[in-house]
């Protein structure tokens, strides 16, 4: 992975910001993004804060990554947002919110990143699923719903990438008990989950 560029979303603290210290020591140059900044200091690393779920602002994110280093090889969504809520009791604006980061922000980020990947016939996108959709936990409607359509929207991109070499896309989750247990879906891995678990939009 030496000299490849990555970026990855929600990279601020937990499995994101994890994620990032692992591809600088793997030799990556690296761009993370959220919402607030991050007091992560790397020479090969870039810190913008932007919100995923604002199209415009990724729309910039990946041009100034274009500009900058001229291609992306790898993108990790890892950005996301949870509300605990009874389905009688989830208000719209909550699931609006939900949809608006991790599907919606996963969507943009993988728009603009397969679009670079395809200029140099080569890419590969990890997008977040979670435990929260085989087990259908109550009050997680919202969130394990969300999840259900970033994995339907990864087996699209998968199905489409596979019909030429630019990319390979697929979406991983941790299971407590068996934290890289795959799921039996084509061009997908299993592996895991990092979720802000408030009611406002955006990724740390």
């Amino acid at each position: 992975m030496i000299d490849a560029v990555s970026v990855v979303t929600g990279s601020r603290k937990g499995i994101g910001r994890h994620l990032v210290e692992c591809a600088l020591a793997a030799g990556s140059i690296v761009v993370g993004c959220s919402r607030d900044e991050s007091d992560l200091c790397h020479e090969r690393y870039e810190h913008i804060r932007a919100n995923v779920a604002d199209e415009a602002a990724m729309v910039r994110l990946f041009s100034q990554v274009r500009r900058t280093y001229g291609r992306v090889d790898h993108l990790v969504n890892c950005a996301g947002i949870a509300s605990m809520n009874h389905v009688l009791l989830t208000p719209g604006r909550a699931f609006r919110a939900i949809y608006e980061t991790n599907v919606f922000g996963t969507f943009y980020c993988s728009r603009e990143a397969a679009k670079l990947m395809q200029t140099r016939r080569f890419g590969r996108i990890v997008n977040f699923s979670s435990v929260a959709l085989p087990l259908k936990l109550e009050g997680e409607a919202a969130y394990a719903s969300s999840k259900a359509a970033v994995v339907a929207l990864t087996e699209v991109m998968a199905r489409a990438s596979g019909q030429s070499p630019m990319s390979r896309v697929s979406s991983i989750f941790f299971s407590r008990h068996n934290p890289v247990s795959s799921q039996a879906r084509p061009s997908t891995s299993a592996a895991c989950e990092d979720v802000d678990r408030r009611d406002s939009p955006g990724c740390e």
